[in-house]
């Protein structure tokens, strides 16, 4: 099941997305916020990490693990990617899910987003 939430603060809009949200297109203004929670489990050597971002338009606030209250050996968590629409344009976030040191061979999984965002 995924949880789309639109939290308008003040003249801000930050927009919550999850893999079910994969391949969707959202409209912005100046300042919003996209979040973006993946699951992931970095003991299996996989992690997301960004494959395509347009930093002009959009940047990256912060890329954070977190773990479940209570984790057990081997566990994953969750990876949240936050990111703030700077100025107007067309700007897809593209996300992998590899492993680094094997290189794109290794991408087992792509999270893709299109946003457009206006002044």
């Amino acid at each position: 099941m995924s949880v789309l939430l639109f939290v308008r603060r003040g003249k801000v809009q930050e927009i919550k997305l999850t893999k079910a949200n994969n391949g969707e297109s959202y409209e912005l203004h100046r300042d919003d916020v996209i979040v973006i929670r993946l699951t992931e489990n970095p003991t299996t050597g996989y992690c997301w990490e960004i494959k395509e971002l347009d930093n002009n338009i959009l940047a990256l606030q912060h890329s954070d693990f977190f773990l479940p209250e209570d984790p057990q050996i081997g566990e994953g968590g969750v990876r949240v990617f936050a990111f703030k629409a700077k100025t107007a344009g067309s700007a897809h976030i593209q996300l992998k899910y590899w492993r680094e040191w094997e290189g794109n061979d290794s991408i087992i999984d792509v999270f893709d987003v299109t946003t457009v965002v206006k002044n």
